[in-house]
C-alpha cells in the first residue's frame, strides 16, 4: 500500500494500564499497529474513570473513542440470558448505540481493517464489514466457549449453576462457529487454540498469532536479591476461576512446602483480593499484598513464581513475564498452556498437590540450581515472545488481502 494503514480497532475495554492478561495484550496489539506504521483508531467501551495519565499514554499510539457502556453481568443480565438464543458473553458486547456510532465514523474516514479483540466484539466488527467493505480481523484472546465448558465440568452435577453454565457453553459455541468464519482472519494466541478454533469453525481462516513480552521491561534489579523460601503470584481476583486456583494452593499446598521450608511465604499481588485470604491464610505464610504499581520488585526478590489455574485457556501473560524475570515456575496444567516449556527451562507442570509441594521445595531449597532455571527460563522468552514479530504477522495479513 502506498498509504499508511487504517485501522479501526475495537475493545470491550480500555488496556491502560496494561495489569493483567488480557489487557496487555489488547494494549500492545494497539500500540505495536502504531509502531509498526499503521494509522489506528482505537474504540473501546468504558464506564468508569479513566486517568488522564492513562489517556495520554493511549493517545500517543493513535486517536482513542471511549464509549460509555457497561458490560458487568447484572442480575438482570443473568435472568434475560436464561431465555436468550445468544450468549451472554456476546448480547452483552453488543450495543446499537455504539453500533450507530461507529456506522458515522466508518463513514467519516477512509478506514481499511476494522480488527476486534475477542469474540464479544466480532457482531460490531462484521456489521462494518458488510456495510462499509472492510477488511476484517478477530483476535481469540481464547476459544471462549470452552472456558465456560470447563467452568460447568467442574461444578457438582447438583449445582443448579452447572444447567446454566452450561447452556452458555452451547450458545457460545455456536456464536463463535457461527462468526469465526465471517471474519476475513481469525489470529489465535497459541498453535493449540489454532487447532481448536479450526475445529470449531473448518471454513474460516485462522492463523496463530503470539503474543509477547516487552523484554527491555522486565530487567532483573542486581541490587534486589532473591529472598530464600519467598514466592510470588500475581492475579485478577475478581474472576472467580484465579481466585480458586489461589485457595486451592494455600488449601493444598501451602502447608506441605513449610513443613520442608518453614519460612516459606507467598507475596499475593493483584486487584481486590477477598478478605478472606488475609483473615484466613496470613498465619499459613500468606501475605496479602494487593494492587501494587509495578510487580517488579516482587518478581525481582522472591524464588519461585506460582500459577494455579483450573478454568481457562490461552496463555497466562502472567507466567511469562515471571519467566523474563528469572523466575522458575510451578504451575497447573490450565495455567501452563500454549507455553511450549519444561522442566528445563524452568516451567514444571502438575495438578497433583503433592507434586506441586515437591517441585516448589525442590526449588526453594535449591536457590544454584532454581538461579541456573530461571536464567533459561528468561533465554526461552526472549527466544520465543516478541510483539513486534507477532503484530508484524497481523499486519502483514492484513496487506496480504488488501492487495490481492
Amino acid at each position: 500500500m502506498s498509504r499508511k494503514l487504517k485501522i479501526l480497532h475495537l475493545a470491550p475495554r480500555f488496556p491502560f494500564p496494561m495489569d493483567n492478561g488480557g489487557k496487555i495484550v489488547i494494549g500492545n496489539t494497539f500500540k505495536f499497529f502504531s509502531k509498526l506504521g499503521a494509522e489506528v483508531t482505537f474504540f473501546c467501551y468504558s464506564d468508569e474513570e479513566i486517568s488522564e495519565k492513562h489517556k495520554k499514554l493511549a493517545s500517543e499510539f493513535g486517536e482513542i473513542i471511549f464509549f460509555n457502556h457497561s458490560t458487568a453481568n447484572t442480575a438482570k443480565r443473568i435472568m434475560k440470558s436464561v431465555f436468550m438464543k445468544r450468549s451472554l458473553f456476546v448480547d452483552k458486547h453488543f450495543n446499537f448505540e455504539a453500533l450507530e456510532f461507529l456506522r458515522r465514523l466508518c463513514r467519516e474516514n477512509e478506514f481499511d481493517v476494522v480488527h476486534a479483540e475477542h469474540s464479544s466484539m466480532a457482531p460490531l466488527a462484521y456489521l462494518l464489514k458488510q456495510e462499509f467493505g472492510l477488511k476484517s480481523g478477530l483476535r481469540l484472546h481464547n476459544v471462549e466457549y470452552l472456558i465456560w465448558k470447563r467452568y460447568a465440568d467442574k461444578l457438582s452435577i447438583i449445582d443448579p449453576r452447572r444447567i446454566y453454565v452450561n447452556r452458555q457453553a452451547i450458545l457460545l459455541k455456536r456464536d463463535e462457529e457461527e462468526y469465526y468464519p465471517l471474519m476475513d482472519y481469525c489470529f489465535t494466541i497459541t498453535e493449540d487454540e489454532r487447532k481448536k478454533a479450526q475445529a470449531l469453525a473448518p471454513t474460516a481462516k485462522v492463523i496463530n498469532v503470539g503474543v509477547g513480552v516487552n523484554f527491555e521491561d522486565w530487567t532483573l534489579d542486581p541490587t534486589i536479591k532473591r529472598e530464600s523460601g519467598k514466592m510470588v503470584l500475581a492475579t485478577i481476583y475478581k474472576w472467580r476461576h484465579n481466585t480458586d486456583g489461589v485457595k486451592w494452593f494455600l488449601d493444598n499446598c501451602m502447608d506441605g512446602i513449610r513443613a520442608e521450608i518453614p519460612n516459606a511465604e507467598i507475596n499475593l499481588l493483584g486487584k481486590e483480593p477477598p478478605e478472606w485470604l488475609k483473615t484466613n491464610y496470613s498465619s499459613k505464610g500468606a501475605n496479602v499484598i494487593g494492587y501494587v504499581d509495578s510487580v517488579k520488585p516482587y518478581y525481582n526478590s522472591a524464588s519461585v513464581y506460582i500459577a494455579p489455574l483450573f478454568v481457562g485457556a490461552g496463555v497466562r501473560i502472567k507466567i511469562l513475564e515471571a519467566m523474563a524475570m528469572a523466575l522458575p515456575v510451578v504451575a497447573t496444567k490450565v495455567a501452563a498452556e500454549g507455553i511450549q516449556a519444561g522442566e528445563q527451562e524452568g516451567l514444571f507442570v502438575s495438578d497433583n498437590p503433592k507434586d506441586f509441594i515437591d517441585y516448589a521445595a525442590f526449588l526453594l531449597k535449591n536457590p544454584d540450581k532454581a538461579g541456573k532455571l530461571g536464567a533459561n527460563a528468561r533465554h526461552f522468552i526472549a527466544e520465543n515472545f516478541s510483539w513486534e514479530k507477532n503484530v508484524g504477522m497481523m499486519i502483514e495479513a492484513y496487506k496480504n488481502i488488501l492487495s490481492t
